[in-house]
């Protein structure tokens, strides 16, 4: 037994050296070596044992590089022989530098090279062309096959003379499908590998093709094809070609060819003996007996324009004229601008089988095209289409499958008819004969039925599939195709290959995988078992089965989804909208204030805007647009409601931005603006406003009390204070008094005649404003001033703050020039009535629920002028009224200094400076603002006896300032004129009343027609009696301005109703 021999190749020049260990369980008698040189000289050589080895040392040095052949032979003491077969180089190396170049002259990259043992399998060296097409190999000076791989295909030149790498060039170059422009007479062709080599023509070639995934009909049709002559820079053949006697290796996928001479070879089809009578092969019927049977009739085009066309039948050309013959054919077949390439169809079928074949289409029109396809005479009963209507883009080349299916009771005959092709006004006819078979020659019976009709790509088809032996022969040997097939265009998208022996017969469940590129659409699952018999070597037997590649409904695409992410995106979508809603109507069913807020249209932080409070049940800051001041404001509210807080934020936000305020006080409680609040209650709620406590202030300012209605407050002095606050304290005075006051001083604003303003410059509240009214006390002579103001003022940047208990009691131009209403908290019925008409049931609700400090805001710029709810932020300034004392003080003080104010104007109209005066002055001024009397006192007692001085420098007594009354007349006429102005605007908008009374009547009618006919209508009824309820106090009738909401109700109530009726 041979246990290990030890190859040692040796240098040029070098001596053998061979060893090999050698067991046996008796005695090894000897060991001899039979040495085979390159070139063909046998020497021998005894093996001698040393240490379990034998050994063997050449006498000479070997000088011929190359591969030596070792033959090993040994015997045993009992006469028994054994051999073994070895080699070894001598090595005489250089470096064999190649490149590959494509027909263009560039690299061919990614060619896998290797040097095999002449006949061997065995590799020596290996490499690979880079970018450049370059590679380089250590050779020896030896015989090699050359063996290249290009994507799964290779060729093996056999026994190169590597002795002297200048004797030959090596260079291949894959041609790709499709690349061949030429038509190689009967062979569909697909890739091939072609030759730019020198020297290599004499030696055997063995081509090597990997068939899988290419688009054959049989693979027992694959053969591969050699030109003799190839053109390497123009990718033609300048030879004859020639088919090579090809074996298949249907498990590897490998079709195999044996050559001499290196060219060029291509792996291709034989299309010769597919039934098929195709132009595109150059198949007629000298050329392909099998296919372009004669006797079937002759390919017509019949144009109906020219009035004529057809053609006769197959004589008038001689065999071997094949340029005449494709001239004539294509002639025939350009029907409308669409060339046929198929001339006639041939098929041969036992009943109960089914085919397909394709027909090349070639739109030839720079524009699109349409042709229509029928059949008739005998077969038309065989064959059909996926469409009988098939549209080709401009230039487009397309397959058409037919189908043709022989019911299983056909009788045995040839069926002859025609495929009609009409494109325009042309029309073609190929002819077709499908000749049934006798059923004594069919060995097999095949059946494939789909588990499924509709599969995804990238899924697995389950299918059932039965082979029948038909019992003439004991076994049936099986070559199983099952493909599928693109119903439009018969291309083979994939198949699946395998060899099954049928005793009687074989089933199985078969996969099928569905590649996942797969287009979706109709596709055609075809079985094709080719079998042979005693009569004829490839038969067939076949099946169709017709599948759908597509998604379910719910897996479908679009932009690159599935519609079931699109369903679920929308449930989401739908479930969070819902939920979203959901949690709405039930934040909206919890909330006090049921009112819709449009946040976007609400006033918003800026320089023109005060921050007064937040949108009630949010945390979203609120604000007040100033210059919307100027067209008045009216604060309504019960005792206790926090009118008076939401008045004073306003008006704080009217000062910190600048604006002048003046203020009628009839209860001194406004007093506290003078002082920083420190009010523990109000602190604490800084931190739900986000504020700080070290925004507390108090204001700039100052305070008189006026005790005589018709004194001359001299208003145009106190218009023009920037950020400062004037409270007239007016608690000393009845009613009717203060109805006085109010006159006076809206008269005297007229007569000051301020400048006109586009923005907001002075505030003017008075408090407690419902005491104008007759109702409260009040003699209404102010309230008729105020009429007259509130149409006046705004164009002098004047807005009025009215505050007041009720709301719906004020009338005529005051009402009507109100541009915000403040409503607090009240259980006045003659506002909650109003609220109810005008804005509906749920505000109404929203107005009962509401807190102290939180008011319903109206404005018609504001959240598209519904009313929405305001949370009135804590104040800034002292909640408390200042002490008696504290105001008394004040009062003097100030009286002091208006009277220092009068002497100095006085002084200056006698010419004297009176500059230090006027500084010391302003310092005490400010000082009794601040409410530091002390510091105040001491500038005073330095600027009393410097007046006196002052006055003695001149001589003169001492003027001081004393206090005007307006002329009783003067109020009087100022009345009497706003009584004609109201008068004139009485009469020139007359308050108009909307009556919904006979729409409320209809609507019943139709309710109680509706009822009859057994449909509910609670809730539309429920509506309806909360509308008529809310309408009992004003009898149905209220006021134009006020019914614009009462409206809209019952607009909703009405369309409701409407879709009762249908």
């Amino acid at each position: 037994i041979f246990r290990n021999i030890t190859r040692n190749n040796i240098a040029l020049g070098g001596v053998m050296n061979l060893s090999v260990n050698v067991t046996d369980n008796v005695n090894v008698s000897s060991v001899i070596a039979y040495i085979t040189y390159p070139n063909g000289t046998e020497i021998n050589g005894t093996l001698i044992s040393f240490l379990g080895f034998y050994n063997y040392t050449g006498n000479t040095s070997l000088t011929e590089a190359g591969e030596y052949l070792v033959n090993y032979t040994t015997n045993d003491t009992t006469g028994n022989f054994n051999s073994t077969d070895d080699w070894f180089e001598v090595l005489d190396r250089y470096t064999w530098n190649n490149v590959f170049l494509n027909y263009l002259g560039s690299g061919v990259s990614g060619t896998n090279v290797s040097l095999l043992r002449p006949n061997m399998t065995t590799v020596l060296l290996n490499n690979v062309s880079n970018s450049s097409g370059s590679y380089s190999m250590y050779v020896n000076k030896r015989f090699y096959d050359i063996k290249a791989v290009m994507n799964g295909d290779e060729i093996i030149v056999r026994n190169v003379n590597f002795t002297n790498a200048s004797l030959f060039t090596f260079n291949i170059h894959r041609v790709e499908i499709d690349e061949l422009s030429e038509t190689v007479s009967l062979h569909k062709i697909f890739d091939g590998i072609s030759s730019n080599s020198t020297n290599l023509s004499d030696y055997a070639v063995n081509a090597r093709f990997n068939y899988s995934g290419l688009g054959y009909d049989s693979v027992s049709d694959l053969e591969i094809v050699k030109c003799s002559l190839w053109n390497y820079s123009l990718r033609s053949c300048s030879g004859s070609w020639s088919a090579l006697a090809s074996g298949i290796d249907r498990n590897g996928k490998i079709v195999e060819g044996n050559s001499s001479g290196f060219s060029a070879y291509f792996l291709s089809e034989d299309k010769c003996g597919n039934g098929l009578c195709e132009v595109t092969y150059a198949e007629t019927s000298t050329s392909c007996v099998a296919d372009c049977v004669t006797g079937q009739g002759t390919t017509t085009v019949i144009s109906t324009s020219s009035g004529g066309g057809g053609g006769g039948g197959g004589g008038g050309l001689k065999s071997g004229d094949l340029k005449k013959i494709e001239e004539l054919i294509k002639s025939f077949l350009n029907v409308g601008g669409v060339k046929i390439e198929t001339t006639s169809v041939y098929k041969e079928l036992f009943a109960g089988d089914s085919t397909t074949f394709r027909i090349k289409l070639v739109n030839t029109l720079n524009s699109i095209n349409t042709i229509d396809l029928g059949v008739n005479g005998d077969v038309a009963n065989f064959i059909s289409f996926e469409s009988t209507s098939v549209e080709l883009a401009p230039n487009e080349m397309r397959d058409l499958l037919v189908t043709i299916v022989v019911p299983k009771f056909t009788e045995p005959k040839n069926y002859d008819g025609d495929l009609i092709m009409t494109s325009g006004e042309e029309k073609a006819s190929i002819p077709v004969t499908v000749r049934v078979l006798s059923p004594e020659g069919k060995l097999l019976d095949v059946k494939i039925q789909p588990l499924k009709e509709r599969v995804e790509p990238g899924e697995i088809l389950r299918l059932q599939m039965d082979l029948l032996n038909l019992g003439k022969t004991k076994k049936v040997d099986v070559q199983f195709d099952l493909q599928l097939i693109d119903a439009d265009t018969g291309e083979i998208i994939t198949r699946s290959e395998e060899a099954i022996a049928v005793e009687t017969s074989f089933s199985q469940i078969k996969e099928f995988p569905i590649p996942k590129n797969t287009p979706l659409g109709k596709y055609l699952i075809k079985g094709v078992a080719s079998y042979s018999s005693l009569e004829e070597d490839n038969q067939q037997a076949t099946s169709i089965a017709h599948i759908v590649v597509g998604y379910p409904f719910y897996k479908k695409r679009f932009l690159f989804l599935p519609f079931w992410a699109y369903g679920i995106f929308i449930l989401i979508i739908g479930s969070f909208v819902g939920g979203f809603y959901y949690v709405k109507w039930i934040e909206f069913r919890k909330k006090r204030f049921k009112t819709k807020v449009e946040f976007n249209k609400l006033p918003s932080a800026g320089a023109n805007s005060g921050f007064v409070g937040k949108v009630a049940e949010t945390g979203i800051r609120a604000f007040i647009d100033l210059n919307k001041l100027q067209m008045h404001t009216l604060v309504a509210g019960a005792t206790g409601s926090g009118k008076t807080v939401a008045a004073q934020d306003i008006v704080e936000a009217a000062l910190l931005h600048n604006k002048s305020v003046i203020i009628f006080d009839p209860t001194a409680q406004w007093t506290g603006f003078l002082r920083k609040s420190e009010d523990k209650s109000m602190l604490k709620r800084y931190k739900y406003f986000d504020m700080k406590l070290k925004e507390v202030r108090g204001f700039n300012g100052s305070i008189q009390t006026i005790r005589d209605p018709y004194e001359v407050i001299e208003i145009k002095k106190y218009l023009n204070r920037p950020g400062e606050i004037t409270i007239f304290n007016v608690s000393h005075l009845s009613p009717k008094e203060i109805d006085v006051v109010v006159a006076s001083t809206i008269e005297q604003v007229f007569k000051a005649e301020p400048e006109e303003s586009s923005e907001l410059k002075s505030l003017i509240v008075y408090d407690e404003v419902h005491r104008l009214l007759p109702k409260f006390g009040g003699s209404g002579q102010g309230f008729i001033q105020l009429e007259r103001g509130a149409r006046e003022f705004r164009k002098w940047g004047i807005g009025l703050v009215l505050i007041s208990q009720v709301l719906s009691d004020f009338v005529g131009e005051v009402k009507a020039n109100i541009g915000t209403e403040v409503q607090m908290g009240t259980r006045y019925e003659g506002d909650l009535e109003r609220v109810g008409v005008k804005y509906g049931d749920d505000i109404l609700k929203s107005l009962v629920k509401e807190p102290i400090g939180t008011g319903m805001v109206v404005n018609a710029e504001y959240n598209s002028g519904r009313p929405y709810f305001l949370s009135f932020r804590p104040l800034l300034h002292n909640t408390r009224r200042l002490s008696k004392e504290e105001i008394t003080k004040y009062e003097e003080y100030f009286v002091e200094i208006e009277d220092l104010d009068f002497q100095t104007e006085e002084l200056k109209k006698e010419k004297l400076d009176v500059l230090d005066l006027e500084l010391e002055l302003k310092l005490a001024k400010g000082k009794v603002k601040e409410g530091q009397f002390q510091m105040a006192e001491m500038y005073l007692e330095s600027l009393r006896p410097r007046f006196v001085d002052s006055w003695k420098k001149l001589g003169k007594a001492p003027r001081h300032f004393v206090r005007k009354k307006i002329a009783r007349e003067e109020v009087a006429k100022g009345i009497e004129e706003a009584k004609k102005e109201r008068a004139k605007y009485i009469k020139k908008n007359p308050e108009k009343e909307v009556s919904f009374k006979e729409e409320i009547v209809d609507i019943k009618r139709k309710i109680e027609e509706f009822k009859k006919k057994g449909k509910d209508t609670s809730q539309i009824e429920n509506k309806l009696n909360d509308l008529d309820n809310r309408l009992k106090p004003f009898k149905g009738k209220i006021g134009e301005k006020d019914a614009k909401g009462i409206k809209e109700e019952v607009d909703l109530i009405k369309e409701e109703v409407e879709k009762m009726s249908k």
